[in-house]
């Protein structure tokens, strides 16, 4: 439950073992590069000085970027659609890999087994041609002049036809024209609105014809020269041709059937080889190279820092790894959230808002119990909840947010359960136990409204305070005295905030817990420390300058922030009150649609109204405690000490590429 540690490594690889050592980084996806140039540059990339490191060291000053050399587009498209095709599965991977094949390895044997494959495509692509031209030409069955015969038409020496669709509001236009055009257009039939037409037309007027025709939005049928015959002859033809090219089609996919048998397991292998290579030639764009030597450099889980060695070492001198931990350097370490199974769903919230830096706490945990409390106590159902533990179940198989939805859901049976509420139903769930514990176990809202609010307030409050106790931890681990000590979210800020709760609760509730004089000089003096904070953490720091600006603008500033934090103060405990607020409104909602079916006072409007109204609350009002539960973890208790300026941790595999079409 917490960043994990990362160490720093160094890795110096002799070119000829390159592709196999970096085949072996992927499989164990556990380094996440940087800038291997960027980090000689800043004398991050540091290696034992010694004679067995000597070639290496002599590298280091000439390293220069790597170039890429291959382009996998030309080996991707074939590859792609012979998959597709065939139907082989991309997501069967059998790493490790034993070897890593060359591009032109690959590219050789991908070409290989797209030639049969090809003729194949080739031969269904002309078939499914010739079937799309014989459905076009059921138009033919539509003529109501069965003399006509193409065959002959087609041998006129002087002139030539054409044949087609002309839309019957434009026909009323072509006759209505007739004495201007010089082509013979005649309907010979109907055909899904339109009118059929032969055009018979001079070869000289052939471009006026087609001048014409296109300005009454003419479709031309072309008829192969092998159907042309009378219309009789031409149908029988097109029923032969087309039961030929469906067997044709049958034969070609039972062929790519028996195809996929054979070329499945090779075409896997190469596209595993094809996406270990493609990601072999990512992981160079972040090296150095020199004439002998890649130079690498990148984060590796403390944990797993031995494991990683252990697995290079087989390489001996080839691969040299030289260790440095995260405080050893200047550069920035990436950020690993390591949690417990019930916590872990809970981290795409906090990605959401941000990645935690690689020094902050890991907020994790606290999300996790605060959102499935929040959610749980603004919505509160056993039946409900239950329903959106199943739904969750289902949806976890596919993603996080199911597994999230599990966990809130069940919060929301245990609230739902105290709160005596089932489906909208209150005192069943107190109907199975014994009228003493009726009032010792179970605590309904709406019939303690006064009370839900000030719990609803108390609990913000416990919120609040466990925000400031990370905020001062993770300022303490930043070293930053200003705001961990002096800010209003540091130690002088929970102390202001403690004084006036305290002063609060002695005036408005007779509670005291220190005398009233002395709280007023707590929250003047915590006042004075937050407003002359700058000054007193430079002079702590010796510096020479107390103000990083003019004196009298950070004062100024100094006043906007003062008040502005009085303002939060007020506002974060007040923002809490919703929680209660939607307790109730959960309970309320019901009540409208128990009055409603008692309106209609039949059997099936008390079903009816159960369906709808719980399809309503759980659809409309689930949705906005999902919203407001995450506006509370991330407005009020977010904004007090975290900052999501973190790298996460993203190691190299293969996994990174499968979003990738390759």
């Amino acid at each position: 439950m917490a960043i994990v540690s990362m160490n720093l490594v160094n890795i110096v690889i002799h070119k000829e073992v390159s592709d196999s050592a970096l085949k072996d980084m992927i499989e164990m996806e556990n380094l996440h590069l940087v800038d291997a140039k960027a980090g000689i540059k800043a004398s991050d990339f540091m290696m034992a000085v010694n004679t067995k490191h000597i070639d290496e060291i002599l590298g280091l000053s000439k390293a220069d970027d790597v170039e890429a050399t291959h382009d996998f587009k030309v080996i991707e498209g074939p590859l792609n659609q012979m998959m597709d095709y065939l139907g082989v599965s991309k997501e069967e991977r059998s790493m490790p890999l034993e070897a890593v094949s060359s591009y032109q390895e690959i590219k050789e044997i991908s070409e290989e087994l797209f030639k049969d494959l090809s003729r194949l495509l080739q031969k269904k692509e002309d078939i499914e041609k010739r079937l799309k031209t014989l459905e076009s030409l059921e138009v033919l069955e539509y003529i109501t002049e069965s003399g006509i015969n193409f065959l002959e038409l087609d041998q006129l020496a002087y002139f030539e036809y054409s044949f087609g669709l002309i839309p019957k509001e434009q026909m009323a236009r072509v006759i209505k024209n007739y004495e201007n055009i010089f082509a013979m257009i005649l309907p010979i039939g109907t055909y899904k609105n339109k009118e059929i037409c032969l055009v018979i037309s001079m070869h000289e007027l052939a471009l006026e014809t087609q001048r014409i025709l296109r300005s009454v939005y003419y479709e031309a049928i072309q008829i192969p020269k092998d159907l042309l015959g009378t219309r009789p002859e031409m149908i029988e033809k097109i029923k032969e041709e087309k039961e030929k090219c469906l067997q044709l089609l049958n034969d070609v996919e039972g062929t790519f059937q028996s195809l996929k048998v054979d070329y499945e397991k090779p075409l896997q292998e190469v596209y595993q080889q094809l996406t270990l290579l493609k990601c072999i030639q990512e992981i160079k764009t972040y090296a150095a190279v020199s004439s002998d030597y890649l130079y690498l450099t990148g984060w590796v889980p403390e944990d797993e820092t031995k494991g990683f060695m252990d697995k290079l070492s087989k390489y001996g001198s080839d691969v040299s790894v030289g260790l440095r931990t995260s405080s050893e350097v200047a550069m920035k370490p990436p950020t690993l959230m390591k949690n417990k199974v019930l916590y872990k769903p809970f981290e795409t919230l906090v990605d959401m808002y941000g990645t935690p830096s690689y020094s902050e706490l890991d907020p994790t945990p606290f999300v996790a119990w605060a959102y499935m409390f929040l959610f749980g106590a603004m919505f509160g159902d056993l039946g409900q909840g239950f329903f959106l533990l199943m739904v969750g179940y289902v949806l976890s198989k596919k993603n996080v947010y199911g597994r999230i939805l599990k966990r809130i859901g069940f919060s929301s049976m245990v609230f739902g359960f105290f709160y005596d509420s089932l489906f909208g139903y209150e005192h069943v769930i107190s109907s199975f136990f014994p009228s003493s514990l009726e009032n010792k176990l179970f605590f309904r809202p709406i019939e303690n409204i006064n009370t839900m609010l000030i719990l609803a307030v108390i609990s913000g409050l416990v919120f609040i305070y466990i925000s400031y106790f990370y905020s001062v931890i993770n300022k303490v681990k930043k070293k930053d005295v200003e705001e961990g000590i002096f800010g209003r979210n540091g130690l002088v800020g929970l102390g202001l905030f403690t004084s006036v709760l305290l002063l609060i609760a002695h005036s408005f509730l007779d509670w005291t817990f220190l005398p009233e004089n002395l709280l007023k000089i707590l929250v003047f003096l915590m006042i004075v420390l937050m407003f002359l904070k700058e000054p007193l953490s430079r002079k702590l720091a010796k510096k020479e300058s107390l103000y990083h600006e003019t004196a009298s603008s950070y004062y100024v500033e100094s006043s906007f922030e003062l008040f502005e934090t009085f303002l939060g103060m007020v506002s974060s405990g007040i923002s809490f009150i919703r929680v209660g607020a939607f307790a109730l409104n959960h309970v309320g909602l019901f009540m409208a649609f128990h009055t409603i079916a008692n309106l209609i006072g039949t059997p099936t409007g008390h079903v009816a109204m159960f369906i709808v109204g719980n399809a309503i609350v759980l659809g409309l009002e689930g949705l906005i405690v999902l919203i407001q539960g995450l506006r509370l973890v991330y407005y009020e208790m977010f904004s007090k000490y975290y900052e999501g300026d973190g790298l996460a941790f993203s190691p190299m595999s293969l996994k990174k590429l499968e979003g990738e079409k390759i």
